[in-house]
């Protein structure tokens, strides 16, 4: 099990092991997913790629949100 400390703000990082298998590095975006009571990380530019058809259109609203939120933090 990979497990990380969240810190007095929030932030959480992510253990070497998970960042390698996921393929992201520094300044990479990544989306969590909350599903079941669970959260999922996917790699931004990974999450187009398992949404269902079903589904794909919410996908891109909520990265479009996530991306928009990110740049009124800066």
């Amino acid at each position: 099990m990979n497990a990380a400390k969240i810190g007095k703000n929030g932030m959480v990082n992510l253990p070497a092991k998970i960042r390698e298998r996921l393929g992201v590095e520094p300044g990479d975006k990544i989306a969590f997913i909350e599903r079941h009571g669970q959260i999922i990380v996917v790699p931004i530019r990974g999450a187009l790629q398992i949404a269902s058809e079903e589904h794909y259109e919410k996908v891109v609203e909520l990265i479009e949100e996530m991306d928009e939120e990110y740049y009124n933090e800066e």
